[in-house]
């Protein structure tokens, strides 16, 4: 300072008097600067509405213009979509001091460590979504959960818009935790990037690069991946908030995912599934694998995901399951059209009711536009085995007045839907069986199979190729009962209508014995003599059957059946709220009988013929 002063005692005075201005000009600037960074003043400036913007710090000085240190800052801030906090525990920021008198926050560069970013997205409601919301982040300042119902409010004129501009387009900084809606990460990690936000006005990310090194992703305070490392990059916008509507902000999202780690899935069911669903899922941790880019909300085909675990239990009382499962997705470009394409598989599955091997699925879902709607474009399925030891456990799924007694059964099946197309196959063996129908019982073992088939779900389903094989049948209905028997069905133009007259149909080719003691079990039901069944010597019961299916009603039609010498036809059906009701007709040689089912009774009928038949079909 000496030798300062006498250089400039020496200098003539043409030089000194500037000196004296810029100096004191240092001087005042350090005064006014740090009192108004010191003092609430430049947080009382920026923070004009505290429900909107709030700027906070514990301390921040100057040392020369437009360069700030600042320690423990805050950000706030929210809108009508979304609410949103940035902290820091210290930072080095060049400020564009100009630009304060425009109502602009404007750092040329931002040097930041122990970075904390939080940002929540406003729900109408949490009904339906709790665990999820419940994974949000909190926010000082703002009430939880951030529930808030839509307000039409009117927009801010220009002419008395006053709202300040945060524009720090070169920031760098190390994380503490970054907190997006319900995913979180905590531990080292970097980002380089930039943002723009005009509050109600404009916001736009430039280019952004998050990089994380072995931290936690979590579902609030769920594990979610653990270890691994992960890129993420981002760019939004630049967008008028007021303009895009929920999800549609995603078509200003370009960027990438890129992360390794272990997966817990246990905690992405705990966040999703609803309470009410009554679903625990425990274990389940495994390696991911996640490529995920994005152009403009669109997932681009070089996007992949891969996940495997070798054991997660499932507990969904009465079902229990523990199962390995590897999930993949990738992005489809068939047919000139992108689609996110998710497959999974199981090797095998073992618990209650069932145990499943070789099981696989897929869904196509149409698109891999985010903002846009999926809809399910192809979907495939398939079982290589499912073998349930105990029927006894499926009484749950019972209907009312309805008990599994015990048994087993065997299936396999597989099906694929392309559209609105469908084709697939169902087999199944049973074992033992023994259900429990109201006063109706049976057992019996063997085989059932059917494909199926539809150009348009929404219009039929076809039902080719159908079947059933059964043996050691018993059957017991009241008073009457009988074992031993045997049966063969064929289904032959079998269709399930699901629009218009909802309904199933299908012809029936049975074959049965021993005849004797099917026709016998008949007339006991029908409280008929004992001769009827005596008359039957033949071994087998052949028929050709119709069955009409409807929401009010359920009908066969014999069209003809044969035991012996002794030959049916006739029509029984039940309506809702009704008893049953049909008649028949018996043959044997030229003597014709007829049976006629009314008002919960049955009355038999001398001599009745075809004329007969037909006057009673008519009536029911």
């Amino acid at each position: 300072m000496s030798r300062a002063r006498r250089f400039l005692g020496r200098a003539p005075k043409w030089l000194r008097i500037p000196v004296y201005v810029l100096v004191g000009g240092f001087v005042l600037y350090l005064l006014v600067a740090n009192v108004i960074l010191r003092t609430r003043l430049l947080r009382g400036w920026i923070t004009t509405d505290e429900a909107a913007l709030r700027l906070e710090y514990r301390s921040a000085w100057t040392l020369y213009p437009g360069h700030v240190a600042v320690r423990d800052l805050s950000l706030r801030y929210q809108d009508g979509n979304v609410q949103m906090l940035i902290a820091l525990d210290r930072a080095a920021v060049s400020i564009d001091l100009f630009a304060l008198t425009k109502r602009t926050f404007h750092a040329s560069k931002l040097t930041a460590e122990g970075v904390t970013f939080r940002m929540r997205q406003k729900v109408e409601s949490v009904e339906g979504q709790e665990e999820r919301i419940r994974a949000f982040p909190p926010i000082d300042g703002y009430a939880d959960p951030p529930v808030e119902h839509k307000v039409e409010k009117p927009p801010i004129p220009d002419d008395q818009y006053k709202l300040w501009t945060i524009d720090l387009p070169d920031i760098s900084a190390s994380l503490r935790e970054v907190w997006t809606m319900e995913v979180r990460y905590r531990g080292p990690g970097t980002v380089n990037g930039g943002f723009r936000l005009k509050p109600q006005r404009s916001v736009h990310v430039l280019p952004s690069v998050m990089l994380t090194q072995g931290g936690l992703y979590s579902l609030g305070d769920r594990d979610l991946i653990r270890g691994g490392d992960a890129r993420i990059d981002a760019q939004l916008g630049p967008f008028d908030p007021r303009v895009p509507d929920g999800v549609e902000v995603l078509r200003f999202l370009s960027g990438g995912i890129h992360q390794n780690g272990e997966l817990v899935l246990s905690s992405i069911a705990a966040t999703y599934v609803p309470k009410r669903a009554d679903i625990d899922v425990t274990e389940g941790a495994g390696p991911v694998g996640l490529d995920l880019d994005l152009v403009a909300g669109v997932v681009q085909p070089s996007s992949r995901l891969t996940f495997h675990t070798d054991h997660v239990a499932v507990r969904a009382p009465p079902v229990a399951i523990d199962t390995d499962l590897s999930v993949a997705a990738h992005v489809s470009t068939a047919a000139d059209k992108s689609a996110i394409v998710i497959e999974t598989t199981v090797d095998h599955a073992a618990g209650t009711p069932l145990e499943v091997r070789g099981a696989r699925a897929m869904v196509d879902l149409g698109n891999a536009d985010l903002a846009a709607p999926f809809v399910l474009a192809r979907a495939s399925a398939a079982v290589t085995s499912g073998h349930s030891p105990d029927l006894r456990a499926w009484q749950h799924f019972a209907p009312e007045n309805t008990s599994f007694d015990g048994g087993s059964a065997t299936f396999a099946a597989r099906g694929e839907l392309h559209g609105g197309a469908l084709e697939g196959r169902l087999d199944l063996a049973l074992d033992k069986a023994r259900m429990t129908i109201g006063t109706f019982s049976f057992t019996t073992s063997g085989k059932a199979w059917s494909n199926v088939v539809s150009e348009d779900i929404d219009k039929a389903v076809a039902f080719p190729g159908s079947g059933v094989d059964l043996h050691d049948v018993a059957l017991r209905l009241e008073s009457a009962r009988t074992t031993g028997l045997w049966v063969r069905s064929r289904f032959q133009n079998a269709t399930l209508a699901t629009t218009g007259a909802v309904g199933f149909d299908s012809d029936i080719g049975v074959d049965s014995g021993p005849g004797d003691r099917t026709l016998e079990l008949f007339t006991r039901l029908a409280k008929l003599p004992d001769i009827a069944a005596e008359v039957a010597s033949g071994t087998r019961l052949t028929a050709s059957l119709h069955l009409r299916v409807r929401p009010s009603l359920i009908a066969l039609t014999v069209q003809k059946a044969k035991n012996g010498a002794l030959e049916t036809r006739g029509r029984v059906q039940k309506k809702t709220d009704a008893a049953l009701s049909g008649a028949f007709v018996f043959s044997l040689g030229p003597i014709h009988s007829g049976l006629h089912l009314h008002d919960g009774g049955v009355s038999v009928v001398p001599l009745a013929g075809g004329p007969w038949l037909d006057e009673k079909l008519r009536e029911h």
